[in-house]
């Protein structure tokens, strides 16, 4: 698998947009999300090519402005929709705005605290 950064991500995609078809899609697979409590820390953790683990950000669940009502917590979940965990036994989580959250995702009908995207996304090969 090839790792970018992301601004190498965004030059890699825009020379390929120039050739590639454009596909639009919505994703079916689910996300855990909670909201959270305002000053609530999440830490998300990644690992490297070296199979380090390192952590990619920090942040704090905070009120949205838009809303006044605090972010969600999300956790990337498998086809089981259970969480996946990594070789370090750490899960994947990470803060989202509550406005960004409700124009995004919808209740799943697999079960309690789940999510899907709501809305149809463009993907190319």
């Amino acid at each position: 698998m090839l790792k970018f950064t992301k601004e190498e991500m965004r030059t890699y995609v825009e020379a390929k947009l120039q050739t590639a078809q454009i596909i639009e899609a919505k994703k079916t697979g689910n996300t855990i999300a909670i909201q959270g409590t305002v000053g609530q820390e999440v830490i998300t953790l990644e690992i490297d090519a070296d199979g380090n683990e390192y952590v990619e950000r920090t942040g704090v669940v905070s009120l949205d402005p838009e809303t006044n009502e605090p972010g969600w917590i999300l956790t990337k979940t498998g086809s089981d929709n259970k969480p996946v965990f990594n070789k370090y036994g750490h899960t994947n989580q990470y803060i989202v705005s509550d406005s960004k959250f409700k124009s995004m995702y919808e209740p799943s009908l697999d079960g309690s605290f789940l999510y899907s995207k709501s809305q149809v996304e463009k993907f190319i090969q």
